[in-house]
């Protein structure tokens, strides 16, 4: 802040608000004694916004004075290189997955002074460079899907799973079974199929724990299935139970995506 012009007074007033941070947790619901963190003020505190744009600025200025100094090179999108910084730079590298190591360690030299920060830039880089082997989850749905398209839907199935499992089969009406697989059970990966493709395999793995479900059948427990899996699914107006063919539901979901 001082290199960006700020007044000495004013910057001791923003860091006393930073360092004077003190909070405390609940254990059972008993408050426990204050503690000070030691990374400052948390996530979501009023002040945490411009804390994070002084950082990003600084950043830039950063990148910017390396760029200029021919450190790094442009992005090769036409003849000419053309050069990006900040936050466009960064798109890049996690849209293109490049491994520009050398430049990531030249913009990382001015933090070799201090061996926390250089600790905290090495698991940067290496999640930037996507080398790390789990993948995040967004709104529960993965991130990247990949060939194995059944591995990355398996957490809805085991969902439904535990969802009929809790179920208690032998003191419901075939009434109440009706409705905890439409309200419960089949509105589990309505969000998911809205999005994705499902997998036709995991489709019909969802239809065989609601038949199962259905007829009572339980564990190693075989119950005969007197109405096929097609005449359930159609409608209460043609003989049918109203269930959903989730295969031809995914479909119908992604037809409004246009």
């Amino acid at each position: 802040m001082s290199r960006m012009g700020f007044d000495q007074q004013w910057i001791e007033l923003v860091m006393k608000g930073v360092e004077s941070v003190s909070q405390s947790i609940l254990v059972n619901g008993i408050p426990q004694p204050y503690f000070k963190p030691s990374r400052g003020i948390r996530q979501g505190d009023p002040l945490s916004p411009y804390i994070f744009l002084f950082c990003a600025e600084a950043l830039s200025s950063l990148m910017c004075h390396v760029e200029l100094s021919g450190a790094i090179n442009g992005v090769p999108i036409k003849r000419e290189p053309i050069l990006l910084n900040g936050a466009s730079l960064f798109t890049y590298w996690i849209l293109m997955k490049k491994p520009l190591v050398k430049d990531l360690i030249k913009i990382k030299h001015p933090f070799n002074s201090a061996e926390t920060l250089l600790k905290k830039l090495k698991r940067w880089c290496w999640k930037l460079l996507v080398l790390s082997q789990s993948h995040e989850r967004y709104l529960d749905l993965p991130t990247l899907i990949g060939r194995a398209r059944a591995k990355a839907f398996r957490t809805i199935l085991d969902r439904v799973k535990q969802k009929i499992s809790n179920f208690k089969v032998r003191y419901l009406s075939q009434e109440a079974n009706e409705v905890l697989l439409k309200a419960v059970v089949q509105a589990l990966p309505t969000y998911i199929m809205s999005v994705f493709k499902f997998p036709i395999s995991s489709a019909k793995e969802i239809n065989r724990m609601m038949q199962h479900f259905w007829w009572g059948q339980q564990d190693q427990t075989k119950k005969i299935h007197w109405i096929s899996w097609d005449k359930m699914v159609k409608s209460k107006a043609v003989g049918g139970l109203g269930f959903r063919e989730l295969k031809d539901f995914n479909l119908a979901l992604l037809a409004k995506q246009g």
